[in-house]
């Protein structure tokens, strides 16, 4: 299982598809991350909610996306490359987001002079679908060269 190194993980999916357990792996690690992240923490207003209510289109589209970035209808095992290849990007996201979301808020704080607010704003919800399309994206790219860029000839 790869946690970071995409191109080796593109490599190998571009020789040969995963097997069930592989896949399943990868299945498990990335339900577990998502379901952190909708343990609601505290209260919740209506932009937690806004928020989450757009989450779901912007995953659906974020799915066909990268089904399309595989080839689509003619493309090859795309649900053990799409959970491989989300999972390594998921951890690079998270590794990313954890320190910059961390200094962000000290340094808010700091130049505000208020404590962190409490509640979700419009510009949470902009940040987390951000966040989001971003992610997708970066999944999508990395699906897409998988048929030509690494095949054995």
């Amino acid at each position: 299982m790869y946690f970071w190194n995409i191109e080796k993980l593109k490599e190998e999916l571009a020789k040969a598809p995963l097997n069930q357990k592989q896949t399943l792996n990868y299945l498990v690690a990335v339900t577990i991350i998502y379901g952190l992240g909708t343990i609601p923490f505290g209260s919740y207003n209506q932009y937690d909610v806004f928020a989450s209510a757009l989450v779901i289109p912007v995953t659906i589209i974020g799915v066909y996306w990268a089904y399309y970035s595989n080839g689509g209808d003619e493309g090859q095992d795309f649900l053990s490359r799409y959970m491989a290849i989300s999972w390594v990007m998921m951890v690079r996201l998270i590794v990313f987001l954890i320190p910059t979301i961390f200094i962000g808020v000290i340094l808010l704080s700091l130049l505000s002079g208020q404590e962190p607010p409490e509640h979700a704003s419009i510009v949470d919800v902009v940040v987390i679908v951000t966040i989001e399309v971003f992610y997708y994206w970066r999944v999508a790219v990395h699906m897409k060269p998988l048929d030509f860029r690494f095949a054995v000839e």
